[in-house]
C-alpha cells in the first residue's frame, strides 16, 4: 500500500498543474498508478481517459470530509465550478468560497490531495469485495428506513442490523437503484451517500446508469453468527426528480423492514399504497397493487414487513396530483 500511496500522491500533485483533468496533454500527464486506479486501458484516447478520471476520482473523493473533498476536487479541477485554466485561479476561487487566505487554501488542498491518495491507495490494495447477491456472506435481521420528502431534496436515513453467515466478514456492498423519471436524464443522475456509523466508505461504484454500489469496510471482521449495525444517509441532489416510490428489494433474506415516509403537509400525493411482494417491473404500472395508505396529521405514514422474500419488492408507492 505504501508504494501505491506514494505513486498516487506524486501523480495527483502533478495533475494539479494547468487545467488539471482537463489538460490537453492528459494522456501524458497521468502515471501508472492513476491508470490502474481508474482502469485506463493502453488504447484509451483522451476523451475516455478524462471520463474515467472524472468518474473514479469523484467516487474516491466522495468518502472524504466535506472540506477536504471540495479542496481536493478543486485542486485537480474535478469540481464543476473550479475548472480554471491555471491552479492559481482555482486557489482564488476556493479562497473566496471558504473565506480564507490563499496560503490556508494551499495547505487545505495539500491535505485534500494527501487524503485522496490515501483512500485511493486503500482501494487499490483492498481485495475485491464479494458480490452483493452472495447470500452466504450475511443476512439482514432488521432494516429501518426514514424517507423525508418535505425538505427540498429527498433524503433517506437507513439503519441495518446484519448477521454474518461466515467468519472474517470485513466488507459488505450496499446497493441502491435510483430509477430515472425519463430516459433522457439517466446519464446525469447522482446520489450523495454518507456512512453515519458502523463502517467506512471504501469506494463508490456505478455499474449501470441507475444503480449505485457502496463498498463498506466494517470496523472489525465479524464471526459467523455475529450481529453488526450500520447507518447510511442518502440524498438526491436539489432539482433532480425522484420516481414516486421507495421500495426495498433484497437478494438476501430479511427478517423485518420498518419504513417511515414523511410527505409533509404541503403537496401531498393524490394516492399512496402499500407495495408488498412485487417484481420491480410492476412498479412501472403506477397502479395500486396493495392497501391504500393515508398519512397522519404530521403528513407521515409507517409500514412494516416481516420475513421478506429475496428478489421481491416491499415499500410504498404514490402518485402526485
Amino acid at each position: 500500500m505504501a508504494a501505491d500511496y506514494t505513486g498516487l500522491l506524486d501523480e495527483l500533485r502533478a495533475l494539479r498543474k494547468g487545467r488539471g483533468v482537463f489538460s490537453a496533454e492528459i494522456t501524458q500527464r497521468i502515471g501508472p498508478t492513476l491508470r490502474e486506479l481508474c482502469r485506463i486501458q493502453p488504447d484509451d484516447q483522451a476523451p475516455e481517459i478524462r471520463e474515467k478520471l472524472l468518474r473514479h476520482l469523484s467516487d474516491v473523493a466522495a468518502s472524504l470530509p466535506a472540506d477536504l473533498r471540495v479542496a481536493a476536487s478543486a485542486a485537480v479541477a474535478l469540481h464543476p465550478a473550479a475548472r480554471h485554466r491555471f491552479l492559481t485561479g482555482r486557489i482564488t476561487w476556493l479562497a473566496q468560497r471558504i473565506g480564507r487566505d490563499e496560503r490556508t487554501v494551499r495547505r487545505r488542498m495539500d491535505d485534500g490531495i494527501a487524503q485522496l491518495a490515501e483512500v485511493a491507495a486503500r482501494c487499490l490494495s483492498a481485495p475485491p469485495p464479494p458480490p452483493d447477491n452472495d447470500q452466504s456472506d450475511f443476512h439482514v435481521e432488521q432494516f429501518s428506513a426514514v424517507l423525508i420528502l418535505d425538505r427540498g431534496a429527498p433524503e433517506a436515513l437507513e439503519r441495518r442490523t446484519i448477521v454474518a453467515e461466515r467468519d472474517d466478514l470485513d466488507q459488505i456492498v450496499v446497493a441502491l437503484s435510483l430509477p430515472t423519471v425519463s430516459a433522457a436524464e439517466n446519464r446525469d443522475r447522482d446520489l450523495a451517500a454518507e456512512v453515519l456509523y458502523g463502517g467506512t466508505l471504501l469506494r463508490r461504484r456505478r455499474p449501470v446508469g441507475s444503480r449505485f454500489e457502496f463498498v463498506l469496510t466494517l470496523p472489525r471482521p465479524l464471526r459467523a453468527g455475529e450481529r453488526h449495525e450500520y447507518g447510511m444517509r442518502y440524498r438526491i441532489p436539489e432539482g433532480q426528480a425522484m420516481r414516486e416510490h421507495y421500495v426495498y428489494t433484497s437478494p438476501r433474506r430479511c427478517g423485518l423492514f420498518d419504513l417511515r415516509v414523511r410527505f409533509g403537509l404541503v403537496d401531498q400525493p393524490l394516492r399512496i399504497w402499500r407495495v408488498e411482494e412485487v417484481f420491480h417491473r410492476d412498479l412501472d404500472e403506477e397502479a395500486p397493487t396493495g392497501d391504500i395508505l393515508l398519512p397522519d396529521k404530521a403528513g407521515e405514514l409507517r409500514v412494516v414487513f416481516r420475513d421478506l422474500l429475496p428478489g421481491f419488492g416491499y415499500g410504498v408507492q404514490w402518485t402526485m396530483p
